[in-house]
């Protein structure tokens, strides 16, 4: 409803950010309504850097090599290559990679890591600029490491958008890996 004492209800998300960063160490007052109160509640939060992760890596006890993609950031296709050094150190044949919640990001991360199981100069994704100018196309660049008998889920959800489509629909298309989630 307000962030401090401004009313929020004709601010765009680009005001409201601006109003709610701020110097660190400093506090904002956000009123909101929550379901099931009947009053607005107020929450006073200290500003702070907020450090989101951009990839973790599990080998579960069950065999399946998890990876847990947040992010497509400029560090994304080197942390990637990592996990991927480590799921072949793994010894196991079962890869997730979870892209449930994942914004996207950079186009080009994406194309990198879909590059990992596809052969080289396969389509990964199409940009269509409309009638007045041509289509790009961006094509795996061919690490393709793994073979028929690698068994590859990516699991997605309604947070899954952009490069993480990109990277989930391109692996769909080419038969390397199931997806679950919608």
């Amino acid at each position: 409803l307000k962030i401090d004492k401004t009313v929020t209800s004709d601010l765009s998300i680009g005001k409201a950010i601006k109003l709610m960063r701020g110097e660190k160490g400093t506090t904002v007052t956000l009123t909101i309504f929550r379901e099931g109160n009947k009053d607005p509640i107020e929450i006073k939060i200290v500003r702070d850097i907020i450090n989101i992760p951009t990839l973790d890596t599990e080998l579960r006890p069950d065999g399946i090599f998890v990876i847990k993609l947040y992010s497509f950031s400029a560090n994304s296709a080197r942390l990637f290559h990592n996990a991927m050094k480590s799921f072949v150190e793994s010894k196991t044949d079962k890869l997730l990679l979870d892209l449930r919640g994942n914004p996207g990001g950079y186009l080009d991360a994406a194309v990198d890591i879909t590059s990992w199981f596809l052969p080289s100069g396969k389509v990964v994704v199409t940009e269509d600029y409309g009638s007045n100018q041509k289509g790009e196309i961006f094509r795996s660049k061919g690490y393709d490491w793994f073979n028929d008998k690698l068994k590859f889920v990516i699991l997605i959800d309604g947070g899954s958008a952009s490069a993480s489509e990109i990277v989930a629909g391109a692996l769909q298309d080419h038969k390397r890996a199931k997806l679950v989630g919608s």
